[in-house]
């Protein structure tokens, strides 16, 4: 199996979009297609945003067929992301341009505000999760269930010691 070579963009706001194939397993390896696309708010995709850590390249994807590297943490993300029966269509920079070409990572670039903008939605992948960085999500998320309304019309919410004794209750569940 030979290594993955991105093909030139066609002229204009164009990008590359991931679609990543479902697996039974999480361990499965990884596959996907690169297919260009114009970027006019036609398309439906996640962006993915994630943490490089420089990070080199060194894990194997399927993409099209043949081996596209990838970091760690980017395969710990698409591992995460991946369903076990539908596909999932996604902006990752590292993977949908084409990082060995300048002129093409400078032209991309300058598209980035609207490929992020575009984007159903922007998924933010730090690393794995740990069990004090789940803790942390689900005090998150139950200060979010408590102050929704608050927070769809403001914008704003403020956590307070009631927050905090909430999620000790929801813990103790």
């Amino acid at each position: 199996m030979g290594i993955y070579t991105h093909q030139p963009l066609q002229p204009g706001p164009r990008f590359r979009l991931l679609t990543l194939h479902p697996a039974d397993s999480r361990d499965a390896p990884l596959h996907c297609t690169l297919e260009e696309k114009p970027l006019d708010g036609t398309c439906e995709y996640d962006a993915l945003s994630y943490a490089w850590d420089a990070q080199l390249p060194e894990r194997d994807m399927i993409c099209d067929g043949s081996v596209l590297r990838i970091t760690v943490n980017c395969e710990a993300a698409l591992r995460g992301l991946r369903g076990r029966t539908t596909e999932h269509t996604l902006w990752i920079d590292s993977v949908c341009i084409n990082q060995a070409v300048d002129e093409e990572r400078s032209h991309q670039v300058s598209l980035m505000k609207n490929i992020y903008s575009q984007a159903r939605t922007v998924i933010v992948w730090l690393r794995e999760g740990n069990e004090i960085s789940n803790l942390a999500l689900e005090y998150l998320n139950c200060c979010f269930l408590r102050h929704a309304a608050t927070i769809r019309t403001t914008g704003e919410v403020h956590i307070t010691n009631e927050d905090f004794e909430a999620f000790e209750n929801f813990q103790s569940e």
